[in-house]
């Protein structure tokens, strides 16, 4: 294997099988619920409009892709949220709350 110079990302990178849930109100505020627990701190979510897909980007570079799609019908709805209440499983069983930014890619 070439080593590039780079390290690889830390945490869970790719596809993540896990139960997910998103939660919201009349107030814009979201819950975002990953039936899992990190290896690494979550850093923000990431949406892409034009696939739907959703990622948790992690403090060291790993990106978790969520199996759920981002509902085209409520897109304007994603261009407005800035932040997530995120609930992930802490290794003693506990959960956990991280209140991270939210972006949605762009493409010029």
């Amino acid at each position: 294997m070439h080593d590039s110079g780079h390290p690889s990302p830390q945490g869970i990178n790719g596809l993540l099988d896990a139960e997910i849930a998103f939660l919201f109100d009349d107030a814009g505020s979201v819950v975002l619920t990953v039936n899992a627990a990190f290896d690494d701190v979550p850093a923000w979510i990431e949406g892409d409009p034009s696939t739907g897909a959703v990622y948790i980007v992690q403090m060291g570079g790993a990106a978790a892709k969520l199996k759920v799609k981002l509902p085209p019908k409520e897109m304007e709805r994603w261009t407005t949220i800035r932040r997530v209440a995120l609930v992930t499983n802490a290794e003693n069983g506990e959960k956990l709350m991280h209140h991270i930014a939210f972006t949605l890619q762009t493409r010029t």
